[in-house]
């Protein structure tokens, strides 16, 4: 064999001695990113989605394809997900609903920590308690006292059986030892109106509902994250209202597949954090209430987990079970 021969059978043979990860980090993209939202187009969690993976496309240049699976409370898209390559070209837009559906549904086809791979938490929202004027109450201690003299005479509305909000008003009765009725709706539209009509008294919503309490019809009571929103900073939290530890927040953030290589999860992550700590990005999300987040990988799975064995516990306790 020649010396030439031999120099090229010898870097030949080097060649799989290199990081595997560093050819799959340089090559990843290269076809589009399908990002799948479970949720119908329009409402809060499609826009989210779209604000992040549209800033993220026009950073990267990556092509981003949003794609809609609907069904049985989000938890169709979840599962698409769970069963897709774990090659990091398909991702899941994940909300509250991803980690309360497991909590009240028997049969879910997924385990929401163990069929994914977390790729970053990009924002967090508080919401407000509100109740219909026609409630005998103007401050949450005043409300507790009502409710808790007149149990199940409060209708409250959800977003659907089994839904964040349920599991969140279930959560707040509980820790104030009182018990209202609840009222499930397929969506938030009607929910408002029949709140503002008075048909149903109280709610946990985000800032839609502001234009009825400007109208004196709903009254608010609290903010349900920990910490005031910046948009109502006089409102005060329902923790800071003798219900320490009290928290609900919508969320949003991005999931893989189980398994999805750590060097995509990694290039991910770093672009959407980018895209999260963007001045436009937050100013954005801070007309809704939003605040970018932008966590490690590993913060946001520590935080599903949190999530999880919460409404779990909540579910459990409100014996809050569906069917799919």
């Amino acid at each position: 064999m020649s010396i030439v021969r031999k120099l090229l059978s010898a870097a030949l043979v080097a060649m799989p001695a290199l990081p595997a990860a560093a050819f799959a980090q340089a090559a990843y993209p290269s076809k589009p990113i399908t990002v799948i939202v479970p949720f119908p187009p329009g409402g809060t969690s499609d826009l989210e989605a779209r604000l992040h993976t549209g800033r993220l496309g026009e950073n990267t240049r990556w092509p981003i394809v949003i794609e809609y699976k609907l069904g049985a409370g989000a938890t169709v898209g979840v599962g698409y997900v769970a069963k897709a390559i774990p090659d990091g070209y398909t991702l899941l837009s994940a909300t509250s609903s991803f980690v309360a559906a497991p909590a009240v549904y028997r049969n879910i086809s997924y385990d929401p920590l163990r069929d994914f791979s977390p790729v970053v938490l990009m924002t967090k929202r508080g919401s407000l308690f509100v109740i219909h004027t026609a409630v005998p109450a103007r401050t949450f201690a005043e409300y507790v006292a009502y409710v808790k003299a007149n149990p199940g005479k409060i209708n409250m509305g959800t977003s659907g059986a089994g839904s964040a909000p349920h599991l969140a008003g279930a959560l707040l009765h509980d820790m104030i030892d009182a018990e209202v009725t609840f009222v499930h709706y397929k969506g938030s539209s009607q929910m408002n109106i029949d709140l503002a009509a008075g048909r149903i008294q109280a709610n946990i919503g985000i800032l839609a509902i502001l234009p009825f309490v400007k109208a004196g019809k709903l009254r608010v009571l609290g903010v349900t994250s920990l910490t005031r929103s910046k948009l109502l900073p006089d409102i005060p939290t329902i923790a800071e209202q003798g219900v320490p530890g009290y928290e609900n927040v919508g969320w949003m953030g991005f999931l893989g597949p189980a398994r999805t290589p750590a060097t995509v999860i990694s290039r991910l992550n770093g672009e959407l954090v980018k895209v999260a700590k963007s001045p436009e990005v937050a100013e954005k999300l801070a007309e809704d209430n939003g605040d970018p987040v932008g966590s490690t990988p590993e913060e946001f799975r520590q935080f599903l987990g949190q999530e999880v064995a919460r409404w779990q516990r909540t579910a459990k306790r409100a014996g809050i079970q569906l069917d799919e």
